[in-house]
């Protein structure tokens, strides 16, 4: 009896795993946007236990300022502190302090404000701003989005 109920088990079992595993991913939404598929639960598992596990390995650890950036770890004490110029290194012509506000709406409105600091007082900024039946409105410079600033002035 028990062997019995055992087997079919088993098969129901088998038969969901066949199901499953042949299982089709949905199609992406404007054939870009991924969906979760089959295995998105057992991937998101995973990162979540990767993540606390991080968390739980650097939780008693205590960091110089900025020498841990960019590793998931503090490395600014206050907010205000990450809220302010932030300074560029000076033998990293690269360098950048930038902010980016972007934000879209139901109705078709959408806002994009980019701005980044760099070396030699420049500052690449987009501001763009599409509205429904209007069309896009870009700042006066577009394409171009460099910007040269006055010495010893932080703003555009």
């Amino acid at each position: 009896m028990w062997s019995l109920c055992k087997a079919v088990i088993v098969l129901i079992l088998s038969i969901v795993l066949i199901k499953w595993l042949k299982a089709k991913d949905p199609p992406p939404i404007f054939n870009i946007y991924r969906r979760p598929n089959k295995w998105y639960f057992f991937k998101y598992l995973i990162f979540r236990l990767a993540y606390a596990l991080r968390k739980y390995s650097n939780s008693g650890r205590s960091v110089k300022q900025g020498s841990a950036q960019g590793y998931g770890m503090k490395f600014r004490a206050t907010i205000a502190d990450l809220d302010r110029l932030q300074p560029l290194e000076k033998n990293a012509p690269l360098a950048v302090d930038a902010v980016f506000f972007t934000g879209a709406s139901k109705e078709g409105y959408y806002l994009s404000v980019n701005v980044a600091r760099r070396q030699n007082n420049t500052v690449n900024s987009f501001w763009l701003l599409k509205i429904p039946n209007v069309g896009l409105l870009v700042s006066p410079k577009y394409p171009d989005s460099t910007l040269k600033g006055e010495i010893g002035r932080a703003h555009v």
